[in-house]
């Protein structure tokens, strides 16, 4: 009984850290696609509002509440920064690690 009570012990740390690693692998895609759709956004109708409003929608609600957007003028295109800290689910574990997605788009506009 002991040894499987400590077998269940190690099943559920492993699950809660794959479960985590695939949350912060799906955010990180999510983010760079929120900060790609912003800039082009931003880069087509000249507008940096537009530009935040679309990273806005573009990010999944979880995602949303824990991160960071911005979008700037560089004056030939349009940054958009999107960042987020892991761990997204387990938020008392020891890892300070915070996610930074850069996308500059030329002004097409």
């Amino acid at each position: 009984m002991v040894g499987y009570a400590s077998m269940m012990l190690v099943f559920l740390t492993c699950f809660v850290m794959f479960f985590e690693a695939f949350a912060a692998f799906t955010a990180i895609e999510r983010a760079e696609n929120a900060a790609r759709t912003g800039a082009r956004v931003a880069a087509r109708q000249g507008s940096l509002p537009a530009g935040e409003a679309a990273i806005g929608a573009a990010l999944p609600g979880w995602l949303r509440a824990q991160s960071q957007y911005s979008l700037e003028d560089s004056g030939d295109g349009f940054i958009a920064r999107v960042s987020f800290d892991v761990p997204l689910l387990w938020s008392n574990a020891p890892l300070d690690i915070t996610i930074d997605r850069e996308v500059e788009m030329p002004n097409v506009g």
